[in-house]
């Protein structure tokens, strides 16, 4: 099976969502990427209480086809999402 990953900048979600979100692995499948980062699952629809900048970037990858997204620290923001 080949999955497809969506690559997006660390800009794109708040300190709240990692803490939130990506370490606490009961919410969604991330898994660190190295030092600094995530790969993030894109789950087929997103939980009742999922915070806007993480819906917007499911959203996008989703409507990409993608599988997963890679949110990389080197990764240059995309102007269609908001920055935090």
């Amino acid at each position: 099976m080949i999955e497809t990953m969506f690559a997006l900048s660390v800009a794109h979600f708040s300190e709240a969502t990692e803490t939130d979100w990506f370490r606490d692995a009961a919410r969604l499948t991330a898994f660190p990427r190295g030092d600094e980062g995530w790969f993030v699952r894109v789950p087929d629809e997103d939980p009742v209480d999922l915070p806007h900048d993480l819906a917007e970037c499911f959203a996008l990858a989703r409507g990409s086809g993608c599988d997963w997204i890679t949110f990389d620290p080197d990764k240059e923001p995309l102007a269609i999402l908001p920055v935090n």
